[in-house]
C-alpha cells in the first residue's frame, strides 16, 4: 500500500454473512466475496498459525491491518494453545471508526468480548504496545511494507495480506518480498491468499519451500512459503 491514497471503504456482506470493505477506486475487496471470515481462518489461521510450532514466543508481522479480523483470530488461537504472540501489524491507511463499529465479523462481533477486542485493536495509538490478557501484544504500525525498517530473521509467521498483484504491483515487487524472507526466522513461514505464478516463482528463487494448499470459492490455491 505504497503510491495510492483509497477513499472510504464501503461495506459489503460476503457470501458466510461477514463483511468485507470495497474499494470503488481499486475495484477489489479486503476479503473473498466468497466469505471473509472463512478466508482468514482457512488462510492465515489453518495454513499459517496452526502451522508454527508452538515456542516461548511466536513473532508475526502482519503486511496489511485492514479490518483487524486476522488479529482477533490470532487473539483467540494463542489463548487456546496458551501461547505467547508478539504481533506487529502495518496499516498505513487505517479504516474510519465509524466503520469499524459497523462491521458484522460473525462470532467475533457477536461475542461482546471479542468485539471489545476488536475495538480495542483499532483505536490503539500506532507505534505503542497493547497487551491483552499477558499472552498477546499488540503494536500497529502507520507504515509501509516498504518504509519498515528489516528485522532480520526476527518473525516466526508473516501475514501477507496486501491488495492482489494486478492492484496494487509495487508491493509484490522482488525486493519486497527479499525483504520479507530477510526478516523471517529459520522454519518462518509467509502465508498468503495470493498464488500468482511470477510471486511464487520469485519465493523459490529466494530459497522458500512453497506448497500450495487449496484456496477459497474461486481461487484455486493458495501459497504457503517456508524458510
Amino acid at each position: 500500500m505504497s503510491n495510492f491514497n483509497p477513499e472510504k471503504p464501503i461495506l459489503q456482506k460476503t457470501e458466510d454473512g461477514s463483511h468485507t470493505l470495497y474499494l470503488q477506486n481499486l475495484d477489489e475487496t479486503y476479503h473473498s466475496s466468497t466469505g471473509a471470515l472463512t478466508e482468514s481462518i482457512h488462510v492465515y489461521i489453518n495454513h499459517g498459525f496452526r502451522c508454527i510450532k508452538q515456542k516461548e514466543k511466536i513473532k508475526i508481522l502482519e503486511v496489511g491491518f485492514g479490518t483487524g479480523m486476522n488479529a482477533v483470530l490470532t487473539y483467540i488461537e494463542a489463548q487456546k494453545k496458551h501461547q505467547n504472540v508478539e504481533y506487529h501489524s502495518l496499516e498505513p491507511f487505517p479504516i474510519p471508526q465509524d466503520l469499524v463499529f459497523d462491521l458484522d465479523m460473525g462470532f467475533i462481533t457477536q461475542q461482546q468480548a471479542l468485539k471489545m477486542i476488536l475495538t480495542q485493536l483499532h483505536a490503539q495509538a500506532d507505534n505503542t504496545e497493547l497487551t491483552l490478557e499477558n499472552l498477546f501484544s499488540f503494536t500497529r504500525l502507520n507504515k509501509t511494507i516498504q518504509e519498515f525498517e528489516e528485522k532480520p530473521s526476527y518473525y516466526d509467521l508473516i501475514y501477507y495480506d496486501a491488495f492482489a498483484p494486478r492492484k496494487q504491483p509495487e508491493m509484490w515487487e522482488k525486493a519486497i518480498l527479499q525483504k520479507c524472507v530477510n526478516m523471517l526466522c529459520k522454519d518462518g513461514i509467509l502465508i498468503t491468499y495470493c498464488a500468482n505464478g511470477q510471486f511464487k516463482r520469485d519465493l523459490r528463487s529466494m530459497g522458500m519451500l512453497l506448497s500450495n494448499p487449496p484456496g477459497i470459492g474461486p481461487r484455486r490455491e493458495i501459497t504457503q512459503a517456508r524458510k
